[in-house]
């Protein structure tokens, strides 16, 4: 009896063995799991035409570009949809290319003896630049009423700017009523002197917590370079004036649903890994379009839209262009997300909604600034075992 029960264990124990050999050969990664996602664009079918923005063209710029301007070389399809994606500067001639005089850029001057006025050099910034040479009584101002969009009561906006200094020291700016109060003053402070060694850059208002100014009623509102009371003499260039609405957002979306009768094989979308990318690049128009910037960052977000799911709602992730040399040519940007779908989710209802931004908008105002880029060949592909 006992001899009979140790056959038995014995039997089973090679049984075992020989399952766990075969296992170990074959292996567990060859089983084909839905291995028919395997590199189909999930949303090839959606043309870049059917994404909307969420801003109207006072805010947002979304357009067709030919494919002869844009360049396809380094295109995944050399046929592809090709799109420019661009947050507006709200300042009419932000970069005083239009000119040709202060006047005409919306701005006036309230001199003694001092200067100022559009130069075009010597200096780091590029094209015209507003030049001044203020006494501490002298000011230049711009009436925010010339805003593209008003601007509009109880809102936010981001101000940024370029800033050369002849001198090491703090320079005066105010925002202000054009009568008191004063609404808000700042000081930013230029480390390096000189035409031959100060670099153009964009000043983010450092002394703030924010560059982000808040004005319930926006009626005789100035941007004023110096102190109307009590300011400073300083000499310097001022460039590239951008303003943005930053209570709102900037994205090119689309939404998808678990089925598609327009999706390669009809594939229903399912719980998993994804990849969803797009091709960027600078624009190379930008020198024939006034008051257009390149964009410093290029966001992409993924949003699960349903309530129920287990992972995070939301995926996002900025992609700075100094990190893929200013995308001077195309360039794939990706992200990988894990979603749960449900795929007896009701068809008419999105459950996943892609995001492509011209901005950095995860740091809020801190980043957020106007520019453009080209766009195209966007792409959500499903992985059979987790890897790309």
């Amino acid at each position: 009896m006992v001899y009979s029960i140790m056959m038995s264990k014995s039997w089973v124990f090679k049984i075992i063995l020989v399952l766990i050999i075969i296992y170990a050969v074959g292996g567990c990664g060859d089983f084909d799991y839905f291995t028919e996602y395997d590199d189909v664009n999930l949303i090839g079918h959606t043309l870049l035409s059917d994404w909307a923005t969420t801003q109207n063209t006072t805010y947002m710029t979304y357009e067709s570009v030919a494919s002869a301007t844009a360049g396809t070389s380094g295109l995944p399809d050399s046929s592809a949809l090709i799109y420019r994606l661009e947050i507006n500067n709200l300042v009419p001639d932000g970069d005083f290319e239009v000119g040709p005089d202060l006047a005409t850029s919306g701005w006036t001057a309230v001199l003694t003896t001092g200067t100022a006025l559009l130069d075009s050099g010597p200096h780091e910034l590029d094209g015209n630049a507003i030049y001044f040479d203020l006494s501490n009584t002298e000011y230049i101002e711009y009436d925010l009423s010339q805003m593209a969009d008003g601007p509009v009561d109880d809102s936010l906006y981001v101000f940024r700017f370029s800033l050369q200094g002849s001198a090491t020291g703090n320079y005066y700016f105010e925002i202000s009523e054009t009568s008191t109060p004063i609404i808000n003053q700042f000081t930013p402070y230029i480390p390096n002197s000189g035409t031959n060694e100060q670099l153009a850059v964009p000043f983010d208002f450092n002394e703030l917590t924010t560059p982000e100014f808040l004005i319930y009623d926006w009626e005789n509102q100035v941007f004023r370079i110096n102190f109307e009371t009590d300011g400073k003499v300083q000499e310097g260039y001022f460039d590239n004036f951008r303003i943005v609405k930053s209570d709102q957002t900037h994205y090119l979306q689309t939404e998808l649903t678990v089925y598609d009768s327009n999706r390669t094989d009809e594939l229903p979308l399912i719980s998993g890994t994804y990849r969803f990318s797009v091709y960027v690049k600078a624009d190379p128009e930008l020198a024939s379009r006034p008051n257009s910037f390149d964009t410093d960052s290029v966001m992409l977000m993924v949003e699960s839209l349903d309530p129920d799911s287990l992972t995070d709602a939301t995926s996002m992730q900025s992609f700075d262009a100094e990190d893929y040399d200013d995308f001077t040519d195309w360039t794939e940007i990706y992200m990988d997300v894990t979603l749960q779908i449900d795929e007896t989710e009701d068809t008419e209802e999105a459950v996943i909604r892609l995001t492509v931004s011209p901005t950095n908008s995860i740091g809020g105002a801190l980043t957020m600034d106007a520019g453009s880029i080209l766009i195209s060949t966007p792409s959500l592909k499903f992985s059979s075992d987790g890897t790309f």
